[in-house]
Protein backbone atom coordinates (compact mmCIF):
# COMPACT_ATOMS: atom_id res chain seq x y z
CA UNK A 1 0.00 0.00 0.00
CA UNK A 2 1.56 3.52 -0.80
CA UNK A 3 2.21 5.89 1.73
CA UNK A 4 0.21 8.45 0.40
CA UNK A 5 -2.84 8.55 -2.46
CA UNK A 6 -1.64 8.19 -5.50
CA UNK A 7 -3.69 10.84 -7.97
CA UNK A 8 -2.61 10.00 -11.62
CA UNK A 9 -3.96 6.69 -13.43
CA UNK A 10 -2.06 4.46 -16.04
CA UNK A 11 -2.52 1.83 -18.32
CA UNK A 12 0.24 0.09 -20.64
CA UNK A 13 0.09 -3.67 -21.97
CA UNK A 14 4.27 -4.85 -21.78
CA UNK A 15 6.55 -6.36 -20.36
CA UNK A 16 7.64 -4.81 -17.08
CA UNK A 17 6.09 -2.99 -14.22
CA UNK A 18 5.79 0.69 -14.12
CA UNK A 19 6.43 2.10 -10.47
CA UNK A 20 7.59 5.58 -11.10
CA UNK A 21 5.08 7.59 -9.45
CA UNK A 22 5.09 4.88 -6.44
CA UNK A 23 9.23 5.52 -6.14
CA UNK A 24 8.35 9.51 -6.11
CA UNK A 25 6.41 9.92 -2.63
CA UNK A 26 9.96 9.21 -1.19
CA UNK A 27 12.44 11.42 -3.54
CA UNK A 28 11.82 13.95 -1.05
CA UNK A 29 12.60 12.20 2.16
CA UNK A 30 16.47 12.18 3.72
CA UNK A 31 17.50 8.79 3.61
CA UNK A 32 19.79 7.88 6.79
CA UNK A 33 21.75 4.32 7.53
CA UNK A 34 20.97 2.71 10.78
CA UNK A 35 23.70 -0.65 12.14
CA UNK A 36 22.55 -2.66 14.88
CA UNK A 37 25.40 -4.33 16.00
CA UNK A 38 26.00 -7.13 18.74
CA UNK A 39 27.60 -10.30 19.73
CA UNK A 40 25.63 -12.24 17.80
CA UNK A 41 24.70 -10.36 14.22
CA UNK A 42 25.17 -6.79 12.51
CA UNK A 43 22.21 -5.67 10.55
CA UNK A 44 22.92 -3.32 7.99
CA UNK A 45 19.58 -0.99 6.90
CA UNK A 46 18.44 2.10 5.39
CA UNK A 47 15.32 4.41 6.92
CA UNK A 48 13.59 6.95 4.08
CA UNK A 49 10.45 8.75 5.72
CA UNK A 50 8.25 5.90 7.16
CA UNK A 51 9.96 3.37 5.04
CA UNK A 52 12.73 0.77 6.55
CA UNK A 53 14.85 -1.37 4.18
CA UNK A 54 16.95 -4.23 5.33
CA UNK A 55 20.17 -3.93 3.44
CA UNK A 56 22.15 -6.94 4.84
CA UNK A 57 22.31 -8.96 8.01
CA UNK A 58 25.86 -10.63 9.06
CA UNK A 59 25.60 -13.39 11.73
CA UNK A 60 28.88 -14.30 13.83
CA UNK A 61 29.81 -16.68 16.43
CA UNK A 62 31.95 -15.45 18.75
CA UNK A 63 33.35 -17.51 21.50
CA UNK A 64 32.39 -16.96 24.96
CA UNK A 65 34.69 -16.50 27.80
CA UNK A 66 36.54 -19.08 28.91
CA UNK A 67 36.41 -20.01 32.44
CA UNK A 68 39.20 -22.30 32.79
CA UNK A 69 42.73 -21.26 34.63
CA UNK A 70 46.36 -20.98 33.65
CA UNK A 71 47.97 -20.74 30.05
CA UNK A 72 44.77 -22.00 28.40
CA UNK A 73 42.99 -19.25 29.73
CA UNK A 74 45.46 -16.35 28.02
CA UNK A 75 45.38 -17.82 24.98
CA UNK A 76 41.52 -18.15 24.68
CA UNK A 77 41.56 -14.39 25.84
CA UNK A 78 43.52 -13.51 22.59
CA UNK A 79 41.57 -15.67 20.25
CA UNK A 80 38.59 -14.60 21.60
CA UNK A 81 39.83 -10.46 21.23
CA UNK A 82 41.47 -11.96 17.59
CA UNK A 83 37.58 -12.87 16.28
CA UNK A 84 36.25 -9.75 17.98
CA UNK A 85 38.74 -7.46 15.89
CA UNK A 86 37.74 -9.19 13.13
CA UNK A 87 34.22 -9.47 13.01
CA UNK A 88 34.68 -4.91 13.75
CA UNK A 89 36.72 -5.01 10.60
CA UNK A 90 33.87 -6.78 8.50
CA UNK A 91 31.31 -4.55 9.63
CA UNK A 92 33.40 -1.78 8.55
CA UNK A 93 34.37 -3.39 5.04
CA UNK A 94 30.54 -3.85 4.71
CA UNK A 95 29.95 -0.20 5.84
CA UNK A 96 32.18 1.18 3.74
CA UNK A 97 30.23 -1.04 0.68
CA UNK A 98 26.92 -0.02 1.22
CA UNK A 99 27.26 3.62 2.56
CA UNK A 100 29.76 4.72 -0.25
CA UNK A 101 28.67 4.93 -4.10
CA UNK A 102 31.64 6.09 -6.41
CA UNK A 103 33.67 7.28 -3.28
CA UNK A 104 30.47 9.53 -1.94
CA UNK A 105 28.34 8.99 1.02
CA UNK A 106 24.82 8.07 0.08
CA UNK A 107 23.10 8.68 3.34
CA UNK A 108 22.49 11.77 4.98
CA UNK A 109 23.57 10.39 8.42
CA UNK A 110 24.77 7.07 10.10
CA UNK A 111 23.38 5.99 13.63
CA UNK A 112 25.08 2.91 15.48
CA UNK A 113 22.69 1.17 18.03
CA UNK A 114 23.21 -2.07 19.53
CA UNK A 115 23.42 -3.46 23.61
CA UNK A 116 27.01 -3.83 23.69
CA UNK A 117 30.31 -1.91 23.43
CA UNK A 118 31.02 -3.12 19.79
CA UNK A 119 29.12 -0.34 17.98
CA UNK A 120 31.99 2.13 20.11
CA UNK A 121 34.62 0.40 18.62
CA UNK A 122 33.22 0.13 15.46
CA UNK A 123 33.11 4.08 15.11
CA UNK A 124 36.71 4.28 15.75
CA UNK A 125 37.66 1.09 13.71
CA UNK A 126 40.39 2.43 11.27
CA UNK A 127 38.85 0.70 8.66
CA UNK A 128 35.71 2.60 8.19
CA UNK A 129 36.42 4.95 5.94
CA UNK A 130 36.28 8.29 7.34
CA UNK A 131 33.78 9.87 4.83
CA UNK A 132 31.55 7.17 7.07
CA UNK A 133 32.79 8.13 10.25
CA UNK A 134 32.05 11.97 9.86
CA UNK A 135 28.48 11.21 9.00
CA UNK A 136 27.48 9.26 12.37
CA UNK A 137 25.44 11.67 14.08
CA UNK A 138 24.70 9.19 17.12
CA UNK A 139 25.15 6.42 19.15
CA UNK A 140 22.04 4.87 20.86
CA UNK A 141 21.79 2.09 22.90
CA UNK A 142 19.20 -0.52 22.48
CA UNK A 143 17.98 -3.97 24.28
CA UNK A 144 18.20 -5.73 21.39
CA UNK A 145 19.53 -7.14 18.21
CA UNK A 146 17.72 -7.62 14.60
CA UNK A 147 15.41 -5.69 13.48
CA UNK A 148 13.76 -5.45 17.15
CA UNK A 149 16.51 -3.05 17.77
CA UNK A 150 16.28 -1.72 14.91
CA UNK A 151 12.46 -0.63 15.46
CA UNK A 152 14.00 0.54 18.95
CA UNK A 153 16.62 2.78 17.48
CA UNK A 154 14.50 4.59 15.25
CA UNK A 155 12.35 5.44 18.04
CA UNK A 156 15.36 6.72 19.96
CA UNK A 157 16.68 9.35 17.00
CA UNK A 158 13.57 10.61 16.31
CA UNK A 159 14.97 13.71 17.64
CA UNK A 160 18.13 13.91 15.60
CA UNK A 161 16.48 12.32 12.15
CA UNK A 162 13.89 15.81 12.31
CA UNK A 163 16.80 17.71 13.33
CA UNK A 164 18.93 16.94 10.15
CA UNK A 165 16.06 17.43 7.98
CA UNK A 166 15.34 20.17 9.05
CA UNK A 167 19.02 21.63 8.77
CA UNK A 168 18.96 20.47 5.60
CA UNK A 169 15.63 22.97 4.79
CA UNK A 170 17.15 25.69 6.48
CA UNK A 171 20.48 25.17 3.74
CA UNK A 172 18.33 25.67 1.51
CA UNK A 173 16.36 28.34 1.87
CA UNK A 174 19.39 30.06 3.44
CA UNK A 175 20.70 29.75 -0.18
CA UNK A 176 17.53 31.02 -1.79
CA UNK A 177 18.25 34.38 0.59
CA UNK A 178 21.19 34.77 0.13
CA UNK A 179 20.48 34.81 -4.18
CA UNK A 180 17.30 36.98 -2.58
CA UNK A 181 19.92 39.61 -1.32
CA UNK A 182 22.56 39.27 -4.48
CA UNK A 183 19.52 39.74 -6.11
CA UNK A 184 20.97 37.02 -8.40
CA UNK A 185 19.70 33.47 -9.13
CA UNK A 186 16.06 33.34 -7.65
CA UNK A 187 12.31 32.97 -8.12
CA UNK A 188 9.22 33.05 -6.44
CA UNK A 189 5.29 32.97 -7.03
CA UNK A 190 3.72 30.35 -8.60
CA UNK A 191 3.47 32.14 -11.46
CA UNK A 192 6.92 33.21 -12.06
CA UNK A 193 8.15 29.80 -10.90
CA UNK A 194 6.16 28.13 -13.78
CA UNK A 195 7.80 30.13 -16.13
CA UNK A 196 10.86 29.48 -14.92
CA UNK A 197 10.96 25.96 -14.96
CA UNK A 198 9.21 26.18 -18.87
CA UNK A 199 12.47 27.87 -19.93
CA UNK A 200 14.52 25.11 -18.16
CA UNK A 201 16.61 27.81 -15.91
CA UNK A 202 15.45 26.63 -12.64
CA UNK A 203 18.11 24.33 -10.62
CA UNK A 204 16.44 23.42 -7.21
CA UNK A 205 12.92 23.84 -7.19
CA UNK A 206 11.36 24.94 -3.25
CA UNK A 207 8.00 24.15 -2.67
CA UNK A 208 6.35 23.99 0.94
CA UNK A 209 4.68 20.64 1.74
CA UNK A 210 1.27 22.04 2.40
CA UNK A 211 1.28 24.21 -0.67
CA UNK A 212 -2.35 24.07 -2.10
CA UNK A 213 -3.55 25.56 -5.36
CA UNK A 214 -5.87 23.76 -6.99
CA UNK A 215 -6.75 23.32 -10.94
CA UNK A 216 -9.26 20.98 -12.76
CA UNK A 217 -9.12 19.20 -9.15
CA UNK A 218 -5.63 18.36 -9.56
CA UNK A 219 -3.55 19.78 -6.44
CA UNK A 220 -0.51 21.47 -7.67
CA UNK A 221 2.42 19.62 -5.24
CA UNK A 222 0.69 16.40 -6.50
CA UNK A 223 1.54 18.04 -10.20
CA UNK A 224 4.55 19.11 -9.51
CA UNK A 225 5.88 15.94 -7.72
CA UNK A 226 4.71 13.97 -10.84
CA UNK A 227 6.22 16.50 -13.34
CA UNK A 228 9.70 18.38 -11.92
CA UNK A 229 12.10 15.34 -13.80
CA UNK A 230 10.36 16.88 -17.11
CA UNK A 231 11.86 20.61 -16.40
CA UNK A 232 15.50 19.01 -15.14
CA UNK A 233 15.83 20.32 -11.74
CA UNK A 234 15.71 18.93 -8.27
CA UNK A 235 12.89 19.50 -6.14
CA UNK A 236 12.78 20.16 -2.28
CA UNK A 237 9.77 20.35 -0.08
CA UNK A 238 10.19 22.17 3.01
CA UNK A 239 8.26 22.75 6.23
CA UNK A 240 7.16 26.36 7.78
CA UNK A 241 8.74 24.33 11.47
CA UNK A 242 11.77 27.03 10.91
CA UNK A 243 11.96 30.63 11.12
CA UNK A 244 13.41 30.65 7.63
CA UNK A 245 10.53 28.09 6.34
CA UNK A 246 8.00 30.53 7.84
CA UNK A 247 9.54 33.58 6.28
CA UNK A 248 9.24 31.40 2.98
CA UNK A 249 5.83 31.05 3.25
CA UNK A 250 4.62 33.95 4.86
CA UNK A 251 6.43 36.36 2.13
CA UNK A 252 7.15 34.77 -0.49
CA UNK A 253 3.88 32.04 -0.82
CA UNK A 254 5.83 28.96 -0.25
CA UNK A 255 7.15 28.16 -3.62
CA UNK A 256 9.90 29.57 -5.35
CA UNK A 257 13.61 28.55 -7.07
CA UNK A 258 17.27 28.60 -7.40
CA UNK A 259 18.42 29.03 -11.17
CA UNK A 260 21.12 28.07 -13.11
CA UNK A 261 21.37 31.62 -14.61
CA UNK A 262 19.60 35.01 -13.53
CA UNK A 263 16.50 35.53 -15.58
CA UNK A 264 15.45 39.39 -16.16
CA UNK A 265 11.58 40.33 -15.82
CA UNK A 266 10.27 38.04 -13.13
CA UNK A 267 10.23 38.81 -9.23
CA UNK A 268 7.89 41.66 -9.33
CA UNK A 269 6.74 41.34 -5.50
CA UNK A 270 4.06 43.66 -6.30
CA UNK A 271 2.31 41.11 -9.08
CA UNK A 272 2.47 38.44 -6.40
CA UNK A 273 -1.74 38.87 -5.24
CA UNK A 274 -3.13 39.30 -7.96
CA UNK A 275 -1.92 36.11 -10.15
CA UNK A 276 -4.58 34.56 -11.91
CA UNK A 277 -4.77 30.52 -11.93
CA UNK A 278 -5.55 30.14 -15.39
CA UNK A 279 -2.32 31.46 -16.32
CA UNK A 280 -0.15 28.98 -15.00
CA UNK A 281 -1.93 25.67 -16.05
Amino acid sequence: EPIKPINTSLYMCDSKFHVDDLLRQYEDESKFGIIVMDGHSTLFSTVQGNVKTILQELTVDLPKKHGRGGQSSVRFARLRLEKRLNYIKKVAEIMNGIYLTDSKINVEGLILAGHSDFKNELKTCDVLDHKIREKIVKIVDVNYGGENGLNQAIELSEDVLKELKLSKEKNILKRFFEEMALDGKYCYSIKDTIQCLESGCIETLIVWENLSDKKDEEDFVDWISENYKEFGCELIFVTDKSAEGTQFVEAFGGIGGILRYKVEGINDFSDYESIDDNEIF
